[in-house]
């Protein structure tokens, strides 16, 4: 049964046409070993003399070139046959030896099949060959002579003499080393790990020997080559496919700009509405403000004249009556001493624009107190003094109402010695 093949296998060909890299490969009786990577490459194999048979076909000298390879074949696949009938199909690989001689390696197809499949998915098999001719590949024979290298499982190598491969040597260990004792010529030996020199020489075969004897069922390739028309048509689509995916991603990006704009557009127009709610309680309470400073502006200062009352009058002088009209003057009824004097006293105020009496100055003849009126006219426009200059009110009040009750309690002691000599006079 051939090796089907793989579905991704077209795409590997792409991915190695665009970025081609040679591994090499070893078939044992103990498995498959090489050097394999992750990156999709072409897997040269050799396979071990082990597991061949070797069969040199002699043909008659009259037979046509063209046929001599298929009969070689046929030959050699009818003594396969012999030796091994359980066997259900073969491989073969066949060369020409000189004087009339085909070598044809021959294998069981079912056999290499099982090796193949431990083959890595990024693997392209491009070749699969005889072990001599790897080891062909990297000694490069300039004379005649023995060619091999000893292994774990076997013997490989061959005879090389006028240019060509005449003779295979015998796999098995035994008879290898009878082999080389009965050998009469040079003989070469290669030094050095058997399966490392076997897997690199096994990646120099394209490059040595474009043309040699592969397997009919895995022919070499130098390269997996693509045809035009199917470049062009496999290019086509994916032009399409990455103008599409293009465009899809230029749309994903404008509609993600797209978005974060608009959400850029509603922050500012939240911080827009909160600074516009500000500005209006800012016009609002500027409003306020223009209204409160243009009514202290105009109303009258009461409490400035109040308090310039408290400083400016004595102490043994008080206002039984204050009365303000809205013309700006002012009436205090006043109970005091030297009506003239507070007059006098209360025009120095810059705040008063005219201070006058406002009825006649009579004399109370039990307390010796004047009663008199005052008339104080405001300038305007009104002037608010300092708030940080004046004293408290309260504070003043409070001072006047203890030096009222000093003055009381020091005359208290006077009046009783004022009653108690009427008292001794009567």
């Amino acid at each position: 049964m051939a090796i089907k093949r793989r579905p991704s296998y077209y795409w590997l060909v792409f991915k190695e046409f665009l970025s081609p890299k040679n591994v090499g490969g070893l078939i044992t009786p103990q498995g498959l070993k090489g050097d394999f990577y992750s990156k999709t490459a072409r897997c040269y194999l050799a396979v071990s003399h082990a597991l061949l048979s070797f069969f040199p076909v002699r043909l008659p000298s009259h037979l046509p070139a063209a046929k001599r390879k298929k009969a070689a074949e046929m030959e050699a696949r009818r003594l396969f046959k012999l030796l091994f009938p359980h066997a259900t199909s073969v491989s073969l690989a066949s060369w020409e030896g000189g004087e009339n001689v085909f070598w044809v390696a021959v294998a069981e197809k079912s056999k290499l099949e099982e090796f193949l499949k431990d083959v890595p998915e990024n693997m392209i098999i491009s070749g699969v060959f005889p072990m001599w001719v790897s080891l062909w590949c990297h000694f490069k024979p300039q004379e005649d002579g023995l060619y091999f290298i000893r292994t774990p499982w076997a013997y490989e190598g061959f005879v090389y003499k006028n240019g060509r491969i005449v003779e295979i040597m015998p796999s098995s260990l035994h008879l290898g080393e009878t082999y080389l004792e009965g050998f009469e010529g040079s003989i070469h030996e290669i030094q050095g790990d058997p399966e490392e020199i076997l897997i690199k020489s096994s990646q120099e075969v394209p490059l040595i020997l474009p043309k040699g004897p592969v397997f009919s069922d895995w022919p070499l390739r130098i390269r997996p080559q693509i045809p035009k028309k199917s470049l062009i048509l496999w290019l086509l689509p994916l032009l399409v496919f990455s103008s599409y995916e293009g465009l899809k991603f230029y749309d994903n990006r404008l509609g993600q700009e797209i978005t974060s704009l608009e959400n850029q557009i509603s922050k500012l127009k939240q911080i827009y509405q909160t600074q516009e709610q500000q500005r209006k309680k800012i016009q609002k309470l500027k409003k306020l403000e223009d209204l409160t400073k243009s009514y202290f502006d105009r109303r009258p200062p009461l409490l400035d004249v109040m308090y310039i009352l408290t400083e400016t009058l004595p102490q043994n002088t008080w206002v039984t009556r204050f009365v303000y009209k809205q013309t700006g003057d002012i009436t205090l009824w006043v109970q005091g001493e030297d009506a003239l004097k507070i007059v006098e006293k209360l025009s120095q105020d810059p705040i008063f624009k005219e201070v006058k009496l406002g009825s006649s100055v009579t004399r109370n003849p039990r307390t010796g107190k004047e009663s008199f009126t005052l008339i104080l006219k405001l300038r305007k426009p009104y002037k608010q003094k300092q708030e940080s200059l004046k004293p408290s009110i309260v504070s003043r009040t409070l001072q006047k109402e203890n030096r009222k009750r000093e003055h009381k309690s020091q005359s208290k002691p006077e009046e009783k010695v004022l009653k108690s000599d009427k008292k001794a006079s009567k």
